[in-house]
């Protein structure tokens, strides 16, 4: 039996940098690892498609940055682990500390270990303290330790339900900005019939916004895939 849970509440920065709120919640399993924390980690930025798709929105996009983008880190009392299980993934951690090294600091020697060997119940935390979650190269996220705490019988004991997210923040939905009532798949960037700069449509109105019967474009812009997080997380 599992002798006991860590609950993570992996928080987002919103609506202004002095703001936190919660995103989501996790439970976890001290025998589990931070790969395993990692792979349930919700974020929108996984998610995002590369390229640019005005020339022709039909063009292929069933990669997605996750897959391509895989290195990341936490950073938890002066060590950064690194996910680097696959051979593509990179040190993000390298050039960090290769800068500090270069500075004056009170902190300890900064130290870099692989992810997947380490689990919760190796590490050293303070409760309540903000951690780093880093991954796609600038995408930060703030990580809580709230709670440590034996395993209680009204707990889900299967240890296969783990790492378990007990909570997710609802999300205002990304609404397109010419119908305002379907939630939006498309942002544009200097687009010479966009109200806004940028501007989120569905896929229905920006189609016939910016094409004509034969699928050219009727007028300058950029046009990327959007994921809004309130649909797809």
């Amino acid at each position: 039996m599992v002798r006991a849970s860590a609950s993570n509440v992996v928080r987002s920065i919103c609506l202004s940098i002095l703001q936190l709120i919660v995103d989501h919640i996790y439970q976890v399993l001290s025998c589990q690892t931070l790969t395993d924390l990692r792979d349930k980690i919700r974020c929108v930025s996984d998610l995002m498609v590369e390229g640019e798709f005005s020339v022709n929105p039909d063009l292929p996009s069933d990669v997605c940055a996750k897959e391509i983008y895989k290195s990341g880190f936490f950073f938890i009392e002066d060590k950064f682990y690194n996910d680097m299980r696959d051979p593509d993934c990179r040190d993000y951690s390298r050039v960090i500390m290769d800068w500090a090294a270069t500075k004056p600091r009170g902190m300890g020697p900064l130290e870099s270990v692989v992810m997947e060997n380490v689990k919760f119940d190796d590490l050293c935390i303070r409760l309540g303290h903000p951690y780093l979650y880093m991954h796609q190269g600038n995408c930060e996220h703030l990580i809580v330790f709230s709670d440590i705490r034996m395993l209680q019988p009204d707990d889900i004991l299967d240890i296969r339900e783990y790492p378990l997210m007990t909570m997710r923040r609802t999300k205002q939905r990304t609404f397109c900005k010419v119908c305002l009532n379907t939630a939006s798949r498309w942002v544009t960037l200097n687009d010479e019939l966009a109200p806004e700069n940028p501007c989120y449509f569905c896929d229905p109105c920006f189609r016939s916004l910016h094409y004509d019967e034969d699928g050219k474009k009727v007028c300058k812009f950029e046009a990327y895939k959007y994921f809004d997080s309130h649909v797809v997380l």
